[in-house]
């Protein structure tokens, strides 16, 4: 993962301890006080920092003889060289962030395989191997299809 995002999963982390040492310390003060949704609140402010430094320290995309794979605490998913039709990018806009991936589309049909390209430092050699595979978005372009709405050029 890059820098800054471990940046900002440390830093929520460390916002989520002052909120979550803040609530206990007013909890034990005045146990009346107790809310069920300031309670789930602060559980769920613990639970999403944990999440996000658990991505942050532990997500990784590794090339092997015979495919790509990325890992993390909660998931791996591996595609074979072989089961790789092409590239794509497109770009997902949130409210207030936007977030382009790269995609490799499979030959089976199966589910593609997204990476955050901003979420990864890629390597010089990763680039490479990513512009030698056929742009299927180019293809597109050619062929004049119309492209819906979120995918990028």
């Amino acid at each position: 993962m890059v820098w800054w995002f471990r940046v900002f999963a440390m830093a929520f982390l460390v916002v989520a301890g002052f909120v979550g040492y803040g609530f206990a310390h007013e909890a034990a003060r005045d146990p009346d006080s107790l809310k069920w949704t300031t309670s789930l609140g602060a559980t769920a402010l613990a639970v999403s920092s944990l999440f996000l430094i658990s991505k942050a320290f532990t997500s990784i995309v590794e090339f092997s003889g015979d495919s790509i794979t990325m890992r993390w605490v909660l998931y791996t998913r591996s595609l074979e060289y072989a089961r790789i039709r092409g590239r794509r990018e497109f770009v997902v806009q949130g409210e207030e962030s936007t977030t382009r991936y790269l995609r490799l589309e499979t030959t089976d049909g199966s589910r593609p395989f997204d990476v955050g390209k901003n979420m990864y430092a890629f390597d010089e050699q990763f680039w490479t191997w990513y512009r030698g595979l056929p742009d299927l978005d180019a293809g597109d372009r050619v062929r004049g299809k119309v492209r819906t709405s979120g995918w990028c050029d």
